[in-house]
């Protein structure tokens, strides 16, 4: 597995990791395949993920600008392609009290609102793109799983509803039961914002709107070479020299120590590992993921899970602590295990 703390660069024209993802997603779309020869271009974007794809489509439509994007392996190759398949208002790790106690309240809302406003754009995507990325119907719980942490959630609650005028609710454990069986369920947090989609169907649909919007897309082209000069930014990549005004970096967590100088240092990937279950039964879904909302968990190291169109159930959480790591089996382990303690009806399930 590519970690850019331990690869010198992620490859060139990779095929996608097998994932429950790319076994569904059906046929790509079109992209302009490898660079070939030099050109001259306003704006290089690297990489080929959601940021580098809708970049690159809000450049052509909102400021008549067609950019080039440059994708080492394959579009969405990296966790734009295989993630744990949400879109809700998340802006990172730091509760909504924390947020209050350290920025105050109206950066809280400011920020909450630009949370909401970036779930809308992927929302407008999606419709003005007409992306079949089998979006599922919107709703989010956070599920408490101790006991001890009801009473926090239902602060949080508080914060949402007075602070933000955000119709969260709380969500006691017996009515939870009709979405969320199983233990580890004492009550939940519901957001009302937030859906789950196929997000390597959604990636390859956004590609599609900025290609028609006038932007290239070429795959297998990695950047090995970064110099800069008053004349532009001279990219390198196997079949040619792309020389660009402005270069935009939207590599992630995929961002190599060797791809600029400026970027040294910036960038600490974490990593996360999902299995998906086979079908399951009408008796093991009820006892189960009876619901088919955007499910994560109270823990620190949370687990983050949902029942697939295909009564799947998709279930994930933090893995190995670097790439080498990442193929142990016992990560796989711990996560079925993970699994089964919330759903004990799904002891012995394949996955």
């Amino acid at each position: 597995m590519y970690d850019p703390l331990v690869d010198a660069n992620p490859g060139r024209a990779q095929p996608h990791a097998p994932s429950y993802w790319a076994d569904t997603a059906g046929s790509p779309v079109a992209d302009d395949g490898p660079v070939r020869g030099n050109e001259d271009v306003e704006v290089a974007i690297i990489g080929a993920g959601y940021t580098g794809l809708s970049c690159a489509l809000h450049l052509a439509r909102e400021h008549g600008v067609r950019a080039v994007v440059l994708e080492a392996n394959q579009t969405a190759w990296g966790c734009s392609g295989r993630n744990g398949s949400f879109a809700r208002i998340s802006g990172g790790r730091v509760p909504l009290v924390a947020l209050i106690e350290r920025y105050g309240a109206d950066t809280a809302r400011q920020y909450f609102n630009e949370m909401r406003q970036a779930l809308d754009t992927t929302r407008g995507l999606i419709r003005d793109g007409n992306i079949d990325c089998d979006a599922q119907p919107d709703g989010v719980y956070k599920v408490a799983s101790k006991a001890i942490h009801v009473e926090s959630l239902k602060r949080e609650m508080g914060l949402y509803n007075d602070l933000l005028d955000y119709p969260a609710r709380f969500v006691e454990a017996a009515d939870l039961q009709a979405v969320h069986a199983g233990a580890e369920s004492f009550g939940a947090l519901h957001m009302p914002d937030g859906f789950s989609m196929h997000p390597l169907k959604l990636a390859w649909g956004v590609q599609r709107m900025a290609r028609e919007a006038g932007a290239r897309v070429h795959t297998g082209s990695p950047v090995t070479a970064w110099t800069s000069s008053a004349q532009g930014h001279r990219l390198v990549t196997p079949g040619g020299v792309i020389t660009a005004r402005k270069v935009v970096v939207a590599t992630n967590g995929y961002t190599s120590r060797q791809l600029h100088p400026a970027l040294t240092g910036r960038i600490l990937p974490v990593h996360s590992q999902i299995i998906v279950t086979r079908p399951m039964s009408a008796a093991e879904k009820q006892a189960s993921l009876p619901g088919a909302d955007c499910m994560f968990d109270t823990r620190n190291l949370l687990f983050y899970y949902r029942r697939l169109p295909d009564d799947r159930i998709l279930f994930g959480g933090r893995s190995a602590v670097n790439g080498r790591d990442a193929e142990n089996p016992l990560h796989r382990e711990r996560l079925l295990a993970a699994l089964c303690r919330k759903f004990p009806a799904l002891q012995g399930i394949d996955v």
